[in-house]
């Protein structure tokens, strides 16, 4: 077996060696081909402190190593409970040249012990067991002098640290872990234990990232579409004049929701899918309130100005005697005459199609010119039409300035509100099935992708990028994304019951479901940390401090709190983690089995509340969502709807 001789010193650079570890970490090289390429490196990096004083006679420039011995022995990390007489050392260290030296006394075979027979020291360790030494290995097992150690390689400890797995997450631990300070148990866990946190693997957040670059760019479009809302915690009044249909300019007040995280208005908000609970199902206020308008409207008549100048819906005390006449063919019927309309000059739907009740009319698709003269109501100019306002699909007749002056939906073809649905025009996206039955049940998951505004979107990233990256890491994108959802579902649909008229939009609640890992990881990992119930109090002060955030304007505390519910059943489901013996195992299996069964009566009951026996009336629920510091603090929330007669017109009107 030759021998051959090399410098000790000949080494890689530090540059090279930093580009190499950068290259790795980064996964730009093979970290298999690198580790061999590391393993063969041909220079002997040792700490002075491992050095033992040696005699001057000992050149380490010319220590011999034979080419057949194994260099591949090493632990990650220093195992505990070693003797002095239990050291293995790495064949390269020559240690039969340090015997030959005189450097190290020397031991008959006797009192070495067998390797194979003697049992693995305590620690932590690779998952791949190290390799005997050969037969003949220089200082193995040597009965060395108390405090001696053979030099160690730094380059084994650094490959180590860039090889086995970087970055990765610890489990009990992670940011929030790491943010607080927490610190997990020194001393060995059982073998079992050991064996379950290898076995726990990194994961990429492709979830985090896919969900999180959705948001960026859905709030970018919807801010260049929409544009911004006023920006401020109330509401902002603009007075304006516009031609009514008494001809002449009036100043009209209109009063807006400002919104404080500049971003779109509520009215866009729903259009872009806010929840909404009257878009979603059949709203019995709203319903009972349009109802009423339709009663209303059913005992008008055309109003034609004698002038020529134009006519206009309304009831008899809202028309002008002196320059109009209110038009009503039959004194004994209800209803009057519709302005632009008359089934005896309709040809498509026939005549025969129309009821006596005017609010029951179709839209005339057709009519004739050579009506009967008299008909004055068909000949005129028509002022008003059906104009839907607000968030709450309001109807009122008015001139097309007027509409555009309240951001209204101006109907050109219509002549009367019976005609239109505005509930559906204010809904936007996709037609409900039924126009008198909103269906619009996917906002649940459609809000979660957007945004109240800027400061909104900000918080979102930051929050996605640090807490919910991290944990994705430990669970892994299938976990966390049903984690998400299914809070961010549960959160969306307790809200939509508690406070059915909020305009609500944001991940409120997957982000509470994603901060109740924390809590679980806390409790599932409870025996490896220091001081688990100081680290549970401080996961639980942040939980604390984002509650009290939620009673600002505009955050959905009620999204906070159910999401946070089923985020934490959702955990304890489906989270990995680690057992501490039979009992332990069998206790978290029982949580396990009862969370996802709570979870789905939680569902089932949070559906028949909202669809079958919805909650209309709440007056304490406000105040949970948001405190009113000043009178006007809440305004713009519109927790309730109540009419309020103006002439012939029923408003529905939002206070808080």
């Amino acid at each position: 077996m030759g021998t051959r001789r090399r410098n000790l010193y000949k080494k890689d650079s530090v540059a090279r060696i930093a580009i190499d570890s950068l290259s790795l970490a980064l996964g730009f090289r093979n970290p298999d081909k690198a580790k061999n390429r590391l393993y063969s490196v041909q220079s002997r990096s040792l700490p002075p402190a491992s050095i033992p004083d040696l005699p001057e006679a000992v050149e380490i420039d010319t220590i011999q190593e034979e080419d057949s011995l194994d260099d591949e022995v090493f632990f990650d990390n220093k195992s505990h409970g070693t003797s002095a007489l239990d050291l293995r050392v790495n064949v390269n260290l020559a240690g039969g040249d340090l015997v030959a030296a005189g450097a190290l006394p020397r031991i008959d075979a006797s009192q070495a012990t067998d390797v194979s027979t003697r049992p693995m020291a305590s620690g932590w360790r690779s998952s791949v067991k190290p390799k005997p030494p050969l037969p003949g290995t220089p200082g193995v097992a040597l009965d060395q002098p108390d405090g001696f150690k053979f030099p160690t390689r730094i380059v084994d400890q650094v490959t180590a640290t860039v090889l086995e797995k970087p970055g990765k997450r610890r489990f009990g631990e992670g940011i929030i872990g790491r943010l607080f300070h927490r610190e997990l148990k020194d001393y060995d866990v059982e073998v079992n234990v050991k064996d379950q946190l290898e076995d726990l693997h990194d994961h990429r957040p492709y979830f985090t990232y896919w969900i999180t670059f959705v948001q960026v760019v859905v709030f970018i479009v919807s801010i260049s579409v929409f544009g911004i809302a006023p920006i401020g915690v109330s509401n902002k009044i603009t007075n304006q004049d516009v031609l009514v249909t008494a001809l002449y300019p009036k100043t009209i007040p209109f009063k807006e929701p400002e919104n404080f995280w500049i971003g779109p208005r509520q009215i866009d908000l729903i259009h872009l899918g806010a929840k909404f609970a009257p878009c979603m199902r059949h709203d019995p206020n709203i319903a009972d309130l349009h109802r009423k308008i339709l009663e209303k409207e059913s005992t008008t008549a055309c109003c034609v100005y004698t002038d020529n100048s134009g006519c206009f819906q309304s009831s008899k005390a809202d028309c002008n005697q002196f320059r109009a006449d209110w038009v009503k063919k039959d004194p004994n019927q209800p209803s009057g005459t519709v302005c632009g309309q008359d089934p005896a000059w309709c040809l498509s739907p026939k005549g025969s199609e129309w009821s006596d009740n005017i609010t029951e009319w179709p839209v005339c698709n057709e009519k004739t010119v050579d009506g009967p003269s008299r008909d004055t109501h068909m000949k005129c100019n028509i002022l008003s039409r059906p104009c839907c306002i607000g968030v709450k699909g309001e109807c009122q007749l008015l001139t097309k300035e007027h509409c555009d002056a309240k951001r209204g939906y101006f109907h050109p073809n219509a002549t009367l509100c019976s005609q239109v649905k505005c509930l559906g025009k204010v809904c936007g996206l996709i037609n409900f099935l039924n126009d008198d039955s909103p269906d619009q049940f996917y906002r649940l998951w459609l809000s979660l992708i957007l945004h109240a505004g800027v400061f909104h979107i900000i918080l979102t990233v930051v929050f996605q990028a640090l807490i919910m990256r991290d944990m994705e890491k430990l669970a892994g994108a299938a976990r966390v994304a049903i984690i998400y959802l299914g809070a961010g579902l549960g959160g969306n649909l307790a809200s939509a019951i508690f406070l059915p008229y909020h305009v609500e939009v944001g991940p409120a609640g997957s982000q509470f479901g994603i901060l109740a890992t924390l809590w679980v990881e806390v409790i599932q990992s409870w025996p490896l940390i220091e001081s688990p119930i100081k680290a549970l109090l401080k996961v639980a002060g942040l939980t604390l401090f984002l509650f009290i955030l939620g009673l600002l304007p505009w955050i959905d505390n009620y999204a906070h709190m159910f999401g946070f519910i089923f985020g934490l059943l959702l955990s304890f489901a489906i989270l990995p983690y680690v057992t501490f013996g039979s009992q332990d195992r069998k206790r978290k299996l029982i949580i396990k089995i009862f969370s996802i069964v709570l979870v789905i009566v939680l569902y089932v009951l949070l559906f028949i509340i909202f669809y079958v026996t919805p909650v209309t009336v709440c007056k304490g629920c406000r105040y949970l969502n948001c405190v009113p510091f000043k009178a006007d603090f809440c305004e713009n929330m519109g927790v309730e709807i109540e009419a309020t007669e103006t002439k012939f017109e029923w408003e529905l009107t939002g206070t808080s």
